[in-house]
């Protein structure tokens, strides 16, 4: 079974070769089950992400570089799972916050038949998370605030660790039009409107697993920025009641 695992990447020149040699080497120990590619989408890095890349892509035959031109995770996952021709595609952030012993646990009900959507947690029983108090707020009050706009079963919106079956994310693309963060969110609202099978996986999250580093994202703005969203997604489903998956 084809494999795609997606890393999107913004000017992470400082990590990335670190995390491209974490995941070869996981996949080469605990991936023998699948036809496997490790696929680095740059999308508009202005530092020198996409030579690093490059340079292990002429060595490492199981590593792509795919670029994006314009900045955004949403739209640099949309656009290359769009035209993946694997089986399933996931992703997970470059950082690799998410500890890989998940990868095969997160997979596995895709392969399996009994799953289409496959998300990690944070917030199941057996999650552990490392991170500080500011980003545990932030993240717990998005997805209270989330809950309420646009209720929904699924514990965490926003983690970095997800995969879905390609086809069914085909079905699925039209909705998610975010190019940023809020895509995570549209992914998980729109496949339980569609009552599309879906999984949570407890994943062991740590902020700092690839050592300190200062962070490029406001997450408070960010919950501020994404209530609009939600409200637009909350018309949305609204408009979208009588349609039949």
């Amino acid at each position: 079974m084809q494999l795609d695992i997606v890393i999107p990447i913004l000017n992470e020149a400082l990590i990335i070769e670190k995390s491209i040699f974490q995941v070869l080497d996981f996949c080469n120990k605990e991936l023998g089950a699948y036809d496997w590619t490790i696929v680095v989408v740059d999308n508009g890095s202005k530092d020198k992400s996409a030579q690093i890349v490059s340079a292990i892509t002429d060595k490492e035959k199981r590593v792509r570089l795919v670029k994006h031109p314009e900045p955004g995770r949403g739209r640099a996952l949309r656009s290359y799972w769009l035209e993946s021709k694997a089986h399933i595609v996931m992703y997970m952030d470059s950082d690799l916050a998410v500890s890989l012993e998940a990868l095969p646990r997160l997979i596995a009900p895709l392969a399996a038949g009994s799953a289409e959507l496959s998300i990690g947690s944070r917030y199941q029983k057996k999650s552990q998370i490392k991170r500080s108090l500011v980003r545990e707020i932030t993240s717990r009050t998005y997805n209270f605030i989330g809950n309420i706009l646009v209720p929904h079963t699924t514990k965490d919106l926003q983690c970095g660790f997800k995969a879905i079956k390609t086809e069914t994310f085909k079905k699925l693309a039209p909705f998610t039009q975010s190019p940023d963060w809020f895509f995570d969110t549209e992914l998980i609202i729109w496949a339980e409107h569609f009552k599309i099978p879906l999984c949570e996986i407890p994943v062991s999250w740590e902020e700092t697993r690839l050592g300190p580093r200062k962070s490029t994202v406001n997450l408070l703005a960010i919950v501020k920025q994404f209530i609009k969203p939600l409200w637009q997604l909350r018309k949305k489903l609204k408009e979208q009641r009588a349609v039949v998956y």
